[in-house]
C-alpha cells in the first residue's frame, strides 16, 4: 500500500504475480497491465495514507502464505485546491480488512490474490462533501 499511497503504479504491480488480482469494492483487478491501467485513472488530487495493523500471517507451506490485517485509511481530495503537505486531517475515511495470498516465486514472495473488505466507511466528508 506504500507504492499505491506514493502513486507508484510500477512499484505497486511488481509486488503481484504477473496474473494477481485484486478484490476490491468498485470490482476485480486482474493482472500487472490491469493494476497499471487502475493507478492511471486514479486521479492526482487526492492523497491517500494506508496504516496497516494487526497482521496474521498463516504459513500454508514452504511457498503459499495468507497474511491478513487490519487498514486505516486516511484520505484528502484537494480539489482544485494546490496540493500540499501537510494536508488538511479531517479524520479517518474508512477502516477495513485485508487478505493477502503470498506465493514464493523466483522473483521472491509475490501477492497472487488481494481482497479489500471495508468494516467502516466514512459517508459524508466534512462541510457536507460526500
Amino acid at each position: 500500500m506504500a507504492h499505491f499511497d506514493a502513486n507508484d503504479g510500477a512499484g505497486m504491480a511488481e509486488l503481484f504475480t504477473a496474473d494477481g488480482e485484486w478484490t476490491r469494492i468498485d470490482g476485480v483487478v486482474r493482472g500487472r497491465a490491469a493494476l497499471l491501467e487502475m493507478m492511471a485513472r486514479r486521479p492526482g488530487s487526492i492523497l491517500l495514507q494506508h496504516i496497516l495493523t494487526n497482521f496474521v500471517v498463516d504459513v500454508r507451506g514452504p511457498d503459499r502464505a495468507v497474511v491478513k490485517s487490519v487498514v486505516t485509511v486516511y484520505r484528502h481530495d484537494f480539489m482544485g485546491e494546490r496540493r500540499q503537505l501537510p494536508a488538511p486531517l479531517d479524520g479517518v475515511h474508512a477502516v477495513g480488512r485485508y487478505v493477502d495470498e503470498l506465493v514464493l516465486t523466483e522473483m521472491g514472495w509475490k501477492i497472487a490474490r488481494k481482497s479489500s473488505e471495508s468494516v467502516f466507511v466514512r459517508t459524508e466528508a466534512p462541510g457536507g462533501r460526500t
